[in-house]
């Protein structure tokens, strides 16, 4: 192999790996905003309820629901309303989760905002009993003539 053909290729392998971190980077950047975590007493900010279809607060996806806005100021600093979605909990899992965030992640005391955070979180995103629908009932069933 000649020296120009080695050079051209870990030039374009270098080019590459440099693409794919961009794009990395473009699509797993958080959707948290810039600054400091709220302190526990701080004036929360104004969410913004317009947008709201069907009791759904578009712009992220949570219930718009007493609460929403604590949810919304205290958890969508760290990370994308998605990971609150896609998640359940009973009151005691959530609260489990904010332990392990505030002893691993960094999340600063709560103060009086976690008990309206562990109710909304409750209320809104529980498990659900089951992820299969009831069994069919009171069907009258035919065989099929071939």
């Amino acid at each position: 192999m000649s020296r120009r053909y080695v050079g051209w290729r870990v030039l374009a392998v270098s080019g590459v790996a440099a693409l794919m971190g961009v794009a990395v980077v473009y699509f797993t950047r958080s959707t948290r905003s810039a600054g400091p975590p709220l302190a526990p007493h701080a004036a929360l900010p104004d969410t913004g309820l317009a947008g709201v279809e069907n009791g759904i607060h578009l712009p992220t996806g949570l219930k718009a629901e007493p609460g929403f806005g604590i949810v919304a100021a205290h958890c969508l600093r760290c990370h994308s309303s998605r990971l609150v979605i896609q998640n359940r909990a009973s009151r005691q899992g959530w609260e489990q989760l904010i332990r392990w965030m505030q002893a691993t992640q960094g999340l600063p005391d709560l103060g009086i905002a976690e008990p309206v955070i562990l109710d909304y979180l409750a209320a809104h995103y529980a498990p659900v009993a089951s992820g299969r629908r009831p069994p069919l009932t009171g069907i009258s069933w035919y065989q099929l003539e071939e």
